[in-house]
């Protein structure tokens, strides 16, 4: 039986991020937002400025999968791919090394490099491939179709689902990245479905745009965050401890060089951000890769079962949530 994903009814109060200060919120009502967030306010961003912003990106989330479905189909009647052989998977596009790391994860393997706390840096695109990407992107934004924005804390980037790559990173995730994950980190982060679901988006960093990214943890089980490439200097990425709900904790950091053509594999969880680009522009190539029977159990947004689950469009994953347990 085909299955129904969901989301989390955190997802309408819950992880708000407020660019202006630059913090996540949680809100309730408007009264316990002003009581809860009076001190995070300012002369420049007064608290009643900060409520108009959550207000906003809620009423946002409210349409969020109407207005992504428009989107897509949109770009899918109207859009003319500049590279339409991409939107096939295809395992020429990967780098003989990243196969035979999937093949043999466990080996001892030159390109697998481990840092702490189940950080992997892994050769995953060819440089052609990566190439084309970009270029394929660029052609995209230059275009006038409708473009949603990856998530509250990116504002360049393109969402690879509305863009037509869903089978693509489907396949990429069912024959590759899934048993990747699990030889490396085992069932605790799969689960019993392993991860079944997926959110995929490119962002890009620009000097005069966005060009770093702050401390935060990611909506998944696992991400894989590649850096496609183009000419930059900086935009290191940083991790630091585990979140453990509570997404504020400093540590000592573990630092980890983002280049082209290699991702950087680990556990959503993880708290990590990115060093400023000095120059040039980036692209990264990110999946949050997600596992409805550990979702089931916790949501890792708000840190409890789920209680209340809200289905989602036919072809949307939401947020990999299933309509299989109990309290739907």
């Amino acid at each position: 039986m085909k299955k129904t994903f969901c989301r989390c009814s955190c997802f309408f109060k819950s992880n708000i991020y407020l660019e202006q200060i630059g913090a996540h919120v949680h809100y309730i009502d408007d009264e316990q937002f002003r009581k809860e967030y009076q001190q995070l306010a300012s002369d420049k961003n007064d608290i009643e400025q900060l409520l108009n912003s959550v207000h906003k990106e809620i009423n946002r989330r409210q349409t969020l999968d109407i207005d992504a479905r428009i989107r897509k189909e949109q770009i899918r009647k109207e859009y003319q791919p500049l590279y339409p052989e991409l939107y096939q998977f295809q395992s020429k596009f990967l780098s003989e090394h990243f196969k035979q790391i999937c093949a043999q994860p466990k080996s001892s393997n030159e390109y697998l490099k481990k840092f702490n706390n189940g950080i992997y840096s892994i050769p995953v695109f060819t440089t052609e491939f990566c190439t084309k990407f970009i270029d394929e992107l660029k052609h995209f934004e230059a275009s006038p179709m409708p473009k949603g924005r990856p998530n509250t804390m990116n504002n360049y980037g393109v969402l690879l689902d509305e863009l037509g790559f869903s089978n693509f990173i489907d396949e990429l995730r069912n024959q590759y990245l899934n048993p990747l994950v699990k030889a490396l980190y085992g069932d605790e982060y799969v689960g019993d479905t392993g991860l079944d679901s997926h959110k995929a988006f490119v962002v890009s960093y620009k000097i005069g745009q966005d060009i770093d990214l702050g401390y935060h943890y990611d909506n998944a089980e696992v991400t894989l965050n590649v850096s496609l490439g183009a000419q930059f200097e900086g935009g290191d990425l940083y991790f630091g401890t585990m979140a453990k709900a509570n997404r504020t904790v400093f540590s000592n950091f573990t630092f980890v060089e983002h280049m082209p053509t290699f991702g950087i594999l680990h556990r959503g969880q993880h708290l990590h951000g990115s060093e400023p680009i000095t120059s040039g522009e980036r692209y990264n190539f990110i999946i949050w890769m997600r596992s409805s029977s550990k979702r089931n159990q916790l949501c890792p947004m708000c840190w409890q079962k789920p209680e209340y689950l809200i289905p989602v469009e036919s072809d949307s994953y939401g947020d990999g949530m299933t309509n299989s347990i109990e309290n739907i």
